[in-house]
């Protein structure tokens, strides 16, 4: 299509829309398919004027033929922009040369730092026990309220405050918290906390365990058998750099299955097929 007659279209368009001004925009190679540029416009001729950076401008002197489509208008800036920036960060073209503002594309229930994690090897239970000294590791499900009325930890909401609020409360070591308070030392030295589906279950968080606070570990009010972790919120979610790691792990119904407890050898104490234990397994 000639530069003249896409102008018309474009600008027909604007008017037909009774002068929306809003749009999101792009370069695709003719040949290749491939998005060269994703751009922000506040009326749509913008988008046949590509000399936004040196390397685009290149792109409209070049014989490199390309097609130009266009997205609007839309009824606000930040709607634009938004589309804008999600675009750029899930195709990363080849022109775009900053980081363009707006709601993006990130890994799914994660901090965009740690989506590298997810490649690596699952780890079993086993392996969890000996990187971190010995761990309490959860299962923070995907549906139910949390009973505190604090904000439930979710693929999309994961801030930190988030996650330490989900993970720490409440989890079923009434049978072993004797055992830590008389002997700290004794105690599971990190909670590794996991989230999603047995086939894509990952590690969410993972803090360090406060071993003398054992003897004030609150519990809860609606059930006098769980208690609150205590935990160093000050050593952050990523003790052991675990957090983002896939794992194979699988858990059963029932307060007392939603938790497994490892040593440093990788000997598990509690969970793990517990013998006597029933239910679905998740």
């Amino acid at each position: 299509m000639a530069k003249g007659e896409a102008l018309s279209e474009l600008q027909a368009s604007v008017r037909q829309e009774n002068d929306g001004k809003y749009f999101c925009y792009l370069y695709k190679d003719q040949k290749t398919k491939k998005v060269l540029y994703v751009g922000y416009a506040t009326f749509a001729d913008r988008a046949l004027t590509p000399g936004h950076n040196e390397d685009v401008l290149k792109l409209s002197q070049e014989e490199r033929p390309f097609d130009i489509l266009i997205a609007g208008p839309y009824t606000s800036e930040q709607e634009a922009r938004n589309v804008e920036a999600a675009l750029v960060s899930a195709i990363s073209p080849e022109l775009n040369r900053i980081e363009q503002p707006g709601i993006k594309f990130q890994p799914l229930g994660m901090p965009a730092n740690l989506a590298g994690r997810r490649p690596l090897p699952a780890l079993d239970i086993h392996e969890i026990g000996k990187l971190t000294g010995g761990a309490i590791v959860v299962y923070c499900n995907l549906t139910s309220d949390l009973k505190s009325g604090k904000q439930k930890l979710t693929l999309t909401n994961f801030g930190d405050d988030v996650v330490f609020d989900n993970i720490q409360e409440y989890w079923y070591v009434r049978k072993h918290l004797q055992s830590w308070i008389d002997n700290p030392h004794s105690s599971p030295k990190m909670l590794v906390a996991v989230q999603g589906p047995y086939e894509d279950r990952v590690i969410v968080g993972a803090a360090k365990i406060n071993e003398l606070e054992w003897s004030s570990a609150p519990v809860a009010e609606w059930d006098k058998s769980v208690h609150r972790i205590p935990i160093e919120r000050s050593a952050g979610l990523d003790c052991a750099e675990l957090r983002g790691r896939r794992v194979q792990l699988k858990f059963s119904t029932g307060k007392a299955n939603y938790i497994m407890i490892v040593d440093g050898n990788g000997l598990v104490v509690h969970g793990f097929k517990m013998k006597g234990s029933t239910g679905k397994n998740s």
